[in-house]
C-alpha cells in the first residue's frame, strides 16, 4: 500500500511562502477596490446629487462600511489560506478570495464610467 507521504520542510515553507505572497496579492487588490470605489462613490454623487448638504453623510457611510468590510476579508483571508495550505487546497481557496474583489473591481468601473458618461 502506497503511504501518504508528508511534505518536507523545505517544501511546507514554500507553501506557506507562496500562501503570504498571495496573501499580500488580495491585500494589494483590497486597496484597490478601495480606492476605484472611492471615484465610483464621488462620481455617482456628483452625477446623481449634485450639490447638497448631504453630500458628506453619502459618500462616509459607503467609505467607512467599505473598509470595515474589506478588513474583516482580509482577516478571514489569512486564516482560510493558512489552512488551505494544511489541506493542499491553497490554489483553491485564494481563486475564492480573487473573484468577489474582481467582481466589486468591475462594478465599481462600471459605474464610475455610467456617472461619467452621465455628467458629461
Amino acid at each position: 500500500m502506497p503511504q501518504a507521504t508528508s511534505p518536507s520542510r523545505r517544501e511546507q515553507m514554500l507553501a506557506y511562502l507562496v500562501c503570504y505572497g498571495l496573501l499580500l496579492l488580495l491585500l494589494a487588490l483590497s486597496i484597490l477596490v478601495f480606492f476605484v470605489w472611492r471615484a465610483a462613490i464621488l462620481a455617482m454623487i456628483a452625477a446623481f446629487m449634485g450639490r447638497s448638504p448631504a453630500n458628506s453623510l453619502v459618500y462616509l457611510v459607503p467609505m467607512t462600511l467599505l473598509g470595515i468590510v474589506l478588513f474583516l476579508f482580509i482577516m478571514a483571508a489569512e486564516t482560510y489560506l493558512r489552512t488551505g495550505v494544511e489541506r493542499r487546497q491553497l490554489r483553491r481557496r485564494f481563486t475564492r478570495f480573487v473573484v468577489p474583489l474582481i467582481i466589486a473591481l468591475v462594478v465599481a468601473l462600471l459605474l464610475r464610467t455610467l456617472a461619467i458618461f452621465k455628467l458629461a
